[in-house]
């Protein structure tokens, strides 16, 4: 559900989906966040899905 309502959020805000994997974020996401100088960012799925160590 989080990610059918988090798909709908980013065509609003015309904001791209980023996954990661729970304790790291691929190569690819860390070069695309770098290269559109990105600094904020919304969570979706828990820390079951996403590790504490990303969530500051």
């Amino acid at each position: 559900m989080q990610t059918l309502s988090g798909s709908v959020l980013a065509a609003k805000q015309q904001a791209p989906i980023l996954l990661v994997k729970q304790h790291e974020i691929p190569k690819v996401v860390v070069e695309f966040i770098h290269q559109k100088q990105m600094s904020d960012f919304t969570i979706l799925g828990g820390e079951s899905a996403v590790g504490k160590i990303f969530i500051q």
